[in-house]
C-alpha cells in the first residue's frame, strides 16, 4: 500500500480513544441522573404501585396511610417509606 492511501494508524487510534472517552462520559452522566441509584428505583417502583415515598423517622407511614415497602433514605440519611392512601 502506498503512503497516503486509506486511513492512517493514527486516525484509527484517535477514533478508538474518542469512542472510549464518549462511553465513559455517557456512563458517568447516566449515573449522575440517578438511573442506577437504588433510591430512584425504589421511588419509581413505589409510584407504579400507586404509593408515594414519604420521610419517616421510624420507617412507618403517617396515620391513615398503608405501608407498602421501603423507599431507602434521602440525602440527609433520613428513612423514607412507600405509603398509599
Amino acid at each position: 500500500m502506498k503512503k497516503g492511501q486509506g486511513l492512517s494508524m493514527n486516525v484509527i487510534v484517535i477514533a478508538a480513544l474518542a469512542i472510549v472517552v464518549l462511553v465513559v462520559v455517557t456512563l458517568i452522566t447516566v449515573n449522575q441522573l440517578g438511573l442506577f441509584d437504588e433510591n430512584f428505583k425504589a421511588e419509581k417502583t413505589c409510584k407504579r404501585a400507586g404509593g408515594e415515598c414519604v420521610l419517616s423517622a421510624d420507617g412507618t407511614c403517617p396515620e391513615g396511610q398503608q405501608w407498602m415497602n421501603d423507599c431507602g433514605v434521602d440525602d440527609a440519611g433520613s428513612a423514607r417509606a412507600c405509603c398509599k392512601t
